[in-house]
């Protein structure tokens, strides 16, 4: 798989957006205002489409070089996983974190233990 996916990557102020591959998403920046956090929710669900329409069977999620996320954005990656977890045929979501980074280390970890059939946590550090 070496296309990238089909996506529209929005030009956010906080966060920068990089689709490398068809199998791989990467986020960093920091996740705080309403508009970023509808436009990466939009962003989200495309990715998500995406990834069925290629029938991905894992979606790399590059988050590692997201410092921040406010405690309302953390919902973004709940929605996200429950959108995988609904489908016929789910794809599994392998989030690439630091282990430097607090809420990365508390969100994902909570979100793995919940969902170990959709989730994969993979540290870079």
């Amino acid at each position: 798989m070496n296309e990238a996916l089909a996506l529209s990557v929005p030009k956010l102020a906080t966060v920068r957006l990089d689709v490398p591959s068809a199998d791989s998403v990467k986020i960093a920046g920091i996740v705080k205002d309403r508009e970023t956090i509808a436009e990466l929710s939009s962003f989200f669900r495309a990715a998500h489409a995406e990834a069925l329409h290629h029938r991905v069977s894992q979606l790399k999620v590059d988050v590692s070089g997201l410092t921040f996320v406010s405690a309302s954005a953390i919902r973004l990656f709940v929605d996200w996983v429950g959108w995988v977890k609904e489908e016929a045929r789910p794809y599994q979501l392998r989030f690439i974190t630091s282990r430097f980074i607090t809420w990365q280390k508390s969100t994902f970890a909570t979100l793995a233990g919940l969902t170990k059939d959709v989730i994969e946590v993979e540290r870079v550090d």
